[in-house]
């Protein structure tokens, strides 16, 4: 049973309408309503109270948080501060980014195994890839009050989030040929959102040739997982044999950047995560981005949502000011 049908069969079971409910737990009626529709996750404060009036535990009554799953995993979240979506009827989660201040905006909150939602919004989009336009879309849907998460992570990784049910939307990179490549149902939609270059970072000023020596292994590099596109293109243009380098591992474009600007050494990034830190960049390869999404999600109100928002001139505008894209046909659908 899910929360909505477990509120309302409890209220029953002890003689409240919405309205003596609302009035019992200090909430309004619209809140008991939009629980009970199955339209709004209750804050933890409102959670309490709720299941005070009816005379039960928080988690037996709301225990329906804790079957969220983190959305690359796909395993329960781990302890934490956590972002939340929902996709069909499955919750889910992916870790709370963490901004210089450490008081990002959070959904909820996991502990001990259990997950409470410390959020007035419903749990909406779910967005996976390495693209951090995508930071845009989910603060802009949630502004409008629309649920919406960004999950930083490589185009492979986004994937399986996607294949898995997970997410509704991967951004993905890569050449023109390994996008095509990259067998899915044609049920699949594809849009382009982008060109960028991805290649090699280092601080302003760091000694002539920095280039070649991250490319042969003398320098300690900021890298991708495996998986990632521009992990294959940093591989390819080694000069090194084997084609290895040591250096820590990033997530995302932006992180890698940072790590490289905070530790002093080459990063892998793409070009406008370059120079949003002020990296100087040596391009590797162009990659085509895009977004792609099963065509039974057309219907959903924030997936559309997002869609209108990565069409529309405000979102090219943000990032025509950082710099680096090309943006010619941002928002086109892509044939297979």
């Amino acid at each position: 049973m899910n929360i909505a049908r477990r509120l309302r069969a409890r209220r029953e079971q002890v003689g409240l309408s919405q309205e003596e409910l609302a009035a019992v737990a200090g909430v309004s009626r619209q809140t008991i309503g939009a629980i009970e529709a199955d339209t709004n996750l209750p804050r933890v404060d409102v959670a309490i109270a709720i299941a005070g009036a009816l005379g039960v535990n928080v988690s037996e009554l709301f225990g329906g948080f804790d079957q969220a799953v983190d959305a690359l995993t796909g395993m329960p979240p781990i302890d934490g501060n956590v972002l939340m979506g929902r996709v069909g009827g499955q919750l889910v989660t992916t870790p709370a980014r963490h901004g210089a201040s450490g008081y990002e905006s959070i959904d909820a909150v996991v502990a001990g195994g259990h997950l409470e939602s410390v959020s007035n919004v419903v749990p909406g989009l779910v967005v996976a890839g390495c693209e951090p336009g995508l930071a845009i879309v989910e603060q802009t849907l949630k502004e409008s009050g629309i649920g919406a998460m960004w999950v930083a992570t490589s185009s492979a990784s986004a994937l399986t989030a996607l294949d898995s049910g997970r997410a509704h939307l991967a951004a993905v990179h890569g050449s023109k040929r390994e996008l095509d490549g990259l067998a899915r149902p044609r049920s699949f939609n594809r849009l382009h959102l982008a060109s960028w270059r991805v290649g090699l970072g280092a601080i302003k000023g760091t000694r002539a040739g920095w280039q070649s020596r991250a490319l042969s292994g003398e320098v300690p590099v900021v890298q991708r997982e495996e998986g990632a596109r521009i992990q294959q293109a940093f591989k390819k243009a080694l000069t090194t044999e084997p084609r290895t380098v040591a250096g820590p591992v990033a997530a995302t474009h932006l992180e890698a950047a940072h790590r490289g600007l905070w530790a002093g050494i080459p990063a892998l990034t793409f070009e406008p995560a370059a120079r949003s830190t002020g990296l100087d960049f040596h391009p590797l390869a162009t990659h085509v981005v895009e977004v792609w999404y099963p065509g039974q999600f057309d219907q959903d109100p924030s997936l559309v949502a997002a869609l209108n928002l990565i069409s529309s001139r405000r979102f090219a505008r943000v990032l025509e000011s950082i710099g680096g894209y090309d943006l010619a046909n941002i928002g086109t659908r892509v044939a297979w």
